[in-house]
């Protein structure tokens, strides 16, 4: 089997078979403590921050907004690419949710250890 006819394969696989196996999906039945939330928050964080990260959300946000702002995009190429920026929004959105919900972990953790504080200091 030649390597043209493989990956020609690879694309016409319907779509759920293909989304099924790229990317683990984490578990939102399973709670998720607050300091697992803070960690995740960390590393949003950074990810964010990260400078290649940036560059690389910018590029393609650009090439995807120029590409609709050519007059020659038909309808349903102009639809694709409206999806395309709307889920490229969307990475970034999921992210900075992740990073606030790791802030609020993080402050949570701090209002129950002072709690716990000043719990022992009226029992002391």
């Amino acid at each position: 089997m030649s390597l043209w006819t493989r990956v020609k394969g690879w694309f016409q696989r319907p779509r759920k078979q293909f989304y099924a196996w790229s990317y683990k999906v984490r578990d939102q039945s399973q709670p998720v403590s607050p300091e697992d939330e803070v960690q995740r928050g960390g590393r949003a964080q950074r990810v964010l921050g990260d400078e290649i990260y940036k560059e690389a959300f910018d590029t393609i946000q650009a090439r995807i907004v120029g590409l609709l702002a050519q007059s020659e995009t038909t309808g349903e190429r102009r639809e694709r690419l409206n999806h395309l920026l709307v889920a490229h929004t969307q990475v970034r959105q999921y992210m900075e949710q992740v990073v606030i919900g790791g802030k609020m972990a993080a402050e949570q953790i701090e209002r129950e250890r002072t709690l716990k504080e000043r719990m022992l200091r009226r029992i002391a």
